[in-house]
């Protein structure tokens, strides 16, 4: 049995799976709610910036993600 702790919220998932119940981007382990909400704030974030570029969509991802981690 493994168990993972989500890097965002800080909570424990038991019986990790990954891209089952939990998600590894980049360093990072990610449980399921906490990768769908990120989603959405990314996608909302990136709406709001015009014109759209995969360096910024990158950028905009990391930073939220550091932030999201306490990392920043």
């Amino acid at each position: 049995m493994t168990t993972i702790t989500c890097d965002m919220c800080k909570t424990t998932i038991e019986e990790a799976s990954r891209y089952v119940n939990y998600f590894t981007i980049r360093d990072l382990d990610v449980c399921k709610p906490c990768k769908k909400q990120f989603d959405r704030d990314i996608q909302d974030a990136i709406e709001e910036k015009r014109p759209y570029t995969l360096k910024l969509h990158m950028n905009t991802m990391w930073s939220n993600m550091a932030r999201a981690c306490g990392r920043e």
